[in-house]
């Protein structure tokens, strides 16, 4: 036996043979982790997961519920401006008046009250895809938007230009007058954010907060209605009826790339 044990150790790699090979077995256990070392391991995977999981979540709460576009803030784009032109040492240039067109005009009806408006009607496919001319449509009931443009022409007024009646236009127009005269009542309406065109109807519109006054447009005349202030950025929604002189007035025109029809706003400087 102990002729085996010395064959052993000669076989042992150099440095090793003082070892007792009955101890190979305990060396190597003392070699495996320890609990505590166990546990370390183990909480750091734990935690690796829970952040894991934590970012997924913020991730999928910022698309998911994150601030609908319409309540998002609106930056002033000419911050400073007002600071600048206060202390009078700064001239500004002259700009003649800008005309402003609405943003979009959509027609409702107490008759059906949940009804959206066709948008995009003239919409046409060409070679470059489909396109959206600049048409506005006037007719009774209509609401209309506008966005107030540029700094410094904030004086707006309110413009109804109608066509003659042998008119030549790309659409068919049509006026129920009473001598050439079509009275119409604009409200301004309780909404200070850009109106949703796929979802407005009659039972969704905003209030009417007050009225902004009678317009008499008069058939192939341009007519105004007086000088109002309006601040730059602002978001103007309108709705327009007969008035109570007129109730059976009656009008259809659309605007068109060679001209404005209906209603629209001149801005002009105020600095």
């Amino acid at each position: 036996m102990s002729r085996y044990r010395e064959e052993q150790y000669n076989l042992l790699p150099n440095g090793d043979h003082d070892e007792d090979p009955t101890n190979h077995r305990s060396r190597s256990y003392n070699d495996a982790p320890t609990k505590t070392q166990s546990w370390g391991i183990a909480f750091g995977l734990i935690l690796f997961i829970l952040i894991d999981i934590l970012a997924y979540v913020y991730i999928a709460k910022s698309i998911l519920w994150s601030r609908p576009p319409a309540e998002l803030e609106f930056r002033n784009p000419y911050y400073g401006l007002d600071d600048l032109y206060r202390t009078g040492r700064v001239k500004p240039s002259e700009y003649p008046r800008i005309m402003n067109v609405p943003r979009f005009t959509s027609q409702i009806s107490s008759m059906q009250p949940n009804t959206v408006s066709q948008i995009d009607q003239h919409r046409w496919l060409s070679d470059y895809g489909l396109l959206t001319p600049p048409d506005r449509r006037l007719q009774i009931r209509t609401i209309m938007q506008f966005n107030v443009l540029d700094y410094g022409m904030e004086k707006c007024e309110l413009i109804a230009r109608l066509p003659s009646r042998d008119k030549d236009l790309p659409h068919p127009y049509s006026f129920n007058d009473l001598r050439g005269v079509i009275s119409l009542d604009i409200c301004r309406l309780d909404s200070k954010r850009p109106l949703d065109e796929a979802t407005l109807t009659w039972n969704t519109r905003p209030r009417c907060t007050h009225s902004i006054g009678t317009l008499d447009a008069r058939i192939g005349d341009e007519v105004r209605l007086p000088e109002f202030p309006c601040k730059s950025g602002d978001f103007i929604a309108l709705e327009v009826s007969c008035s109570a002189k007129a109730p059976n007035c009656g009008v259809d025109v659309w605007s068109n790339q060679n001209a404005t029809w209906g209603l629209f706003m001149y801005q002009y400087q105020t600095l």
